[in-house]
């Protein structure tokens, strides 16, 4: 159990790191442990994180966690096959959020027609609804929808680019996880 705990400490502090690497000469170091340099943005991260603290125990965390992370390496955790995997899960993880956040999120338009509409098709479920009220709650339940949508066409659109192999034991319906709304997506986009 420790041990995990020390693998994910690991994974996420090279996350930061590789992260970090980007703005490197962008970023200001604020302290160094021997040759290892902590930049202003991780510690803006980090004081995102704990907002409750004074600023000087934000530090003295950062602190401890690079130390820890110094002690990790030195134990060659960073070489074991456990973090190679959970590094890939991870980065899998993060560059689909990227990708997320530059080619659905950005270009994501939710008018208020589309608000309005969504309102409407709903109102018989509440008692009263007032559409200023719930605004902001259908305007987010269509951005949820569109971006499901977005998605969905960009990975159809994309998906002849790939060699698709799955594997027999997942072929079996018990395996299969089936998207209620994959047919009416599928033909929604096929009008289109």
């Amino acid at each position: 159990m420790k041990k995990s705990k020390v693998v994910l400490f690991i994974l996420f502090s090279i996350f930061v790191l590789i992260f970090i690497s980007c703005n490197r000469d962008k970023e200001k170091v604020i302290l160094k442990i021997n040759d290892l340099k902590v930049y202003e943005y991780e510690y803006n991260a980090y004081k995102s994180r704990f907002k409750d603290l004074p600023a000087d125990m934000v530090l003295e965390r950062l602190i401890k966690k690079n130390i820890l992370y110094l002690e990790a390496l030195n134990l060659e955790l960073d070489k074991t096959p456990k973090l190679a995997k959970r590094f890939e899960a991870f980065e899998k993880n993060v560059n689909f959020q990227l990708f997320f956040e530059e080619e659905i999120k950005s270009k994501l338009i939710v008018t208020e027609e589309d608000i309005k509409k969504e309102f409407e098709a709903n109102k018989p479920r509440f008692k009263n609804p007032n559409y200023e009220d719930l605004k902001e709650f259908f305007k987010k339940k269509v951005a949820q929808k569109k971006e499901q949508e977005m998605v969905f066409a960009y990975s159809e659109k994309s998906r002849s680019k790939y060699k698709i192999d799955i594997k027999k034991e997942f072929e079996a319906n018990k395996y299969r996880f089936k998207d209620p709304n994959y047919e009416n997506l599928k033909e929604f986009f096929k009008k289109k």
